[in-house]
C-alpha cells in the first residue's frame, strides 16, 4: 500500500521534473463509521480506505488547481498531468507571488483518538438504544426520532517544491440525537449534538436529557408580541450566528475585496471592551486544533478581538503576500480540491464569570433562545442578523412563563456585541469549531405576532 508521504514525493517530483514553476500536493485519507438509529433500527456504515488529492500547479502566474479521489499512484501522475495541461490554458494571475517558501508544524495538544480511530461498534449500538430509552424515562409524551454516530479517521500530508512534507493525524467524532414531544394535537421536536476531536467529555445521557427537555418545553410554546426584548442566546445558537455572520467579516479576502464591514477597522473598538475573541488553530482538544492549516502553515493563537478592539484579520498565503505579510495559518480548504482561502480554525468567545441562572434571573424580564434556523442566511457583508426562534422560553423574575415559537431575531451583529451588549457567562460549548458562552443583550427586535 503506497503511504501518503511516498505519494506526495513522487507526485511533486513528478510535477517539478515537468518544468512547472511550482507544484503543491495535498492528500488527505480518510477512515468513516457511521451508526444510524431510526425507528428502533440501527445501520452501521463503514467506509474503507480514502484518498483525496488536490494538486496546486504553477506556470508562471498561470495557475491549476486539480483533485478528486485517487487509489494509486497512476491516479495522482494523471491528475498531475491534468494540471499541467489545465495551468497552460489558464489565464495569468497578476496578483500571484507563489507558494509558501517554508511550511512546518505548531506544537499541539491531543487531536487523535484511538477510541474514534477504531470505533467499539457494539459500545456504540448500546448507546443508541440506552438513548431511546431516556425520553419515555422523562415522560411519556416524548421519544426519540432519530440519533447516531459518526466516527472519522484522517491524515494529512502537504508537501510543495520548496519544502518536504509534512503530516499529521486527526480524529473527528459526532454524536446526535433528534427528540420528538407529542400532546394531543401539538408537536415539538429539539435536536442536540456533540462534536469533538476526542472522547474525554462525551457524556450521551446529558444530551439526551436536554433534547427531550427543550421538546417537552416546545409543547407549551406560544407566540409573543413584537417588540424588543432582552435576550439571551444560549452557547450553540450564538456559536451559529457567529460563523455564519462574524467570521466571514474576518477573513482577509473577504476585507480585501470590500465584502466585509470590518474594512479599515484595525485598531478601532468594534465591540464591547468586555468582548474577547480569539482564533487558535493550536488549543488543546478542540474541535478544529491542527498542526498546520490546508497549505502547510502552522497554526498559532491570534487575538482577533481584544478588550473590543480589532487586532488582525484572518489570512491565508495568497491574501497575505497580497499585503507582503505572513499568513496568519488560516488557509483552508473545503476539500482538498477547492483553493485555500481564509477561515477560522478554532474561534473562541471568551467567557465570562456567571452562570447563566444567574444571568437570567438578573434580567427581570428575558427570552432565552436555545434554537434558531435560517441565520445561514444572515447578511456578513453588513452583519446583518435574521434568525428564526424555534425554541426558546420567555422568563420573567426567573420564572419561565412559556415556550416562544415563530418569532424572529433581527439584528446587527456588532450592535449586539457593543450597544446591546450585557454580559457572558462561564460555561462554553462549541457549535464545531465555535466556541462560545451564552451571551445576554439588551433590548433587541423580536418580530411576533
Amino acid at each position: 500500500m503506497l503511504e501518503l508521504v511516498e505519494l506526495a514525493e513522487r507526485t511533486v517530483g513528478m510535477l517539478n521534473s515537468s518544468g512547472v514553476s511550482e507544484a503543491e500536493a495535498y492528500f488527505i485519507e480518510t477512515y468513516s463509521t457511521d451508526l444510524k438509529y431510526v425507528k428502533g433500527e440501527i445501520d452501521v456504515i463503514r467506509s474503507g480506505r480514502i484518498i483525496l488529492a488536490g494538486l496546486r500547479v504553477a506556470l508562471g502566474r498561470r495557475i491549476a488547481i486539480v483533485g478528486g479521489t485517487i487509489s494509486s499512484l497512476s491516479d495522482a501522475m494523471e491528475l498531475a498531468e491534468s494540471g499541467i495541461k489545465i495551468a497552460r490554458a489558464s489565464p495569468e494571475d497578476p496578483n500571484w507571488r507563489s507558494l509558501p517558501k517554508s511550511i512546518g508544524k505548531a506544537p499541539v495538544g491531543k487531536i487523535f483518538d484511538e477510541r474514534i480511530a477504531n470505533p467499539d461498534v457494539e459500545w456504540s449500538k448500546y448507546v443508541l438504544i440506552e438513548s431511546a430509552k431516556i425520553p419515555r424515562e422523562l415522560s411519556s409524551r416524548a421519544s426519540l426520532a432519530n440519533a447516531g454516530f459518526k466516527y472519522v479517521k484522517m491524515k494529512r500530508v502537504i508537501m510543495n517544491s520548496y519544502a518536504d512534507a509534512i503530516s499529521d493525524d486527526l480524529t473527528k467524532f459526532l454524536y446526535y440525537v433528534e427528540v420528538k414531544a407529542f400532546e394531543g394535537g401539538s408537536e415539538s421536536g429539539f435536536t442536540e449534538f456533540h462534536a469533538s476531536a476526542t472522547l474525554e467529555d462525551f457524556s450521551y445521557e446529558s444530551i439526551v436529557k436536554k433534547a427531550t427537555e427543550r421538546a417537552l418545553a416546545g409543547l407549551r410554546a406560544k407566540t409573543i408580541e413584537t417588540g424588543e426584548y432582552n435576550i439571551v442566546l444560549t452557547p450553540k445558537v450564538f456559536g451559529s450566528i457567529a460563523a455564519s455572520v462574524l467570521a466571514p467579516a474576518l477573513y482577509a479576502d473577504n476585507v480585501q475585496k470590500n465584502r466585509s464591514p470590518l474594512v479599515g477597522k484595525i485598531g478601532e473598538e468594534v465591540l464591547s471592551n468586555e468582548v474577547n475573541i480569539v482564533d487558535d488553530g493550536c488549543i488543546n482538544g478542540f474541535y478544529s486544533t491542527q498542526a498546520f492549516d490546508d497549505e502547510g502553515v502552522p497554526t498559532k493563537r491570534k487575538n482577533v478581538f481584544k478588550k473590543g478592539v480589532l487586532e488582525t484579520y484572518l489570512y491565508d498565503n495568497y491574501t497575505a503576500q497580497l499585503e507582503s505579510r505572513e499568513s496568519t495559518g488560516n488557509g483552508l480548504r473545503r476539500n482538498p480540491s477547492s483553493i485555500p482561502r481564509p477561515s477560522i480554525t478554532n474561534l473562541l468567545i471568551e467567557p465570562g464569570g456567571c452562570d447563566l441562572d444567574s444571568a437570567v434571573s438578573d434580567l427581570s424580564r428575558v427570552i432565552v433562545v436555545y434554537g434558531t434556523i435560517g441565520e445561514w442566511l444572515s447578511n456578513p457583508i453588513s452583519g446583518l442578523i435574521n434568525a428564526t426562534i424555534t425554541n426558546a422560553d420567555l422568563i420573567e423574575s426567573g420564572r419561565v412563563l412559556h415556550g416562544v415559537k415563530g418569532a424572529v431575531l433581527a439584528g446587527n451583529v456588532y450592535s449586539l456585541l457593543k450597544e446591546q451588549y450585557l454580559l457572558t457567562t462561564k460555561d462554553v460549548e462549541n457549535y464545531f469549531n465555535v466556541y462560545s458562552p451564552a451571551i445576554a443583550f439588551r433590548e433587541v427586535s423580536i418580530a411576533g405576532k
